[in-house]
C-alpha cells in the first residue's frame, strides 16, 4: 500500500481548542501536509475561493448567495475572498465570515509548519438553517477537499 500523497487534502476533526468551533454548531475540518513551506493564508483562500472552475465558481457563489442566503460583498472586491467579508488576517490565520437570515458561518484558514487547516464552522440561529446546511454537507465537504488539493499542486 502507498502513503497518501502529500499534496491531497484530506478531512480530519475540527480542532476543539479553536475558540470558534467552540461557539459553533457544526464544524468541519481539512488539512493539508506540505513539503515547503505554505504560502500565507490569505493565498490560501483566495486560490481556493477564486480560481475554481467558472461554471464551479458561478454554482458554488449561487449556492452560497441564493442556497443557503449568505450576505456576500462584491467576489472582484480586493478587500473581500470572493466576496467574503475578511474577520481577521495575521498572514498565519484568515478568517473570512458570512451571515444570512438564519445561520453565521465563518471559513478559518490556518499556515503553520508545513501544514495548511481549513476549518467551516456554521451556528443555527433558526432551525430551517440545520436542514438547508445538512443538504449542502456533502457538496461542501467534496469540494473544499478537491480545492484544496487543486491550490495545493498549483504550487508545484
Amino acid at each position: 500500500m502507498s502513503a497518501p500523497n502529500a499534496l491531497t487534502a484530506r478531512r480530519v476533526p475540527a480542532p476543539g481548542t479553536h475558540p470558534a468551533v467552540a461557539k459553533y454548531d457544526y464544524a468541519s475540518a481539512y488539512e493539508l501536509s506540505l513539503p515547503f513551506q505554505p504560502p500565507p493564508a490569505r493565498w490560501w483562500a483566495k486560490a481556493v475561493f477564486e480560481t475554481m472552475p467558472p461554471w464551479l465558481g458561478w454554482s458554488v457563489r449561487s449556492a452560497w448567495r441564493f442556497g443557503l442566503g449568505l450576505k456576500l460583498g462584491s467576489p472582484e472586491s480586493p478587500e473581500l475572498v470572493a466576496g467574503w467579508p475578511v474577520i481577521a488576517d495575521n498572514g498565519v490565520e484568515l478568517v473570512m465570515g458570512a451571515s444570512s437570515w438564519g445561520m453565521d458561518t465563518q471559513n478559518i484558514v490556518t499556515v503553520s509548519h508545513g501544514r495548511v487547516m481549513w476549518v467551516t464552522v456554521v451556528r443555527y440561529r433558526k432551525p430551517l438553517a440545520r436542514l438547508l446546511w445538512a443538504s449542502a454537507t456533502p457538496v461542501h465537504h467534496l469540494s473544499i477537499t478537491r480545492l484544496l488539493t487543486r491550490a495545493a499542486r498549483s504550487l508545484t
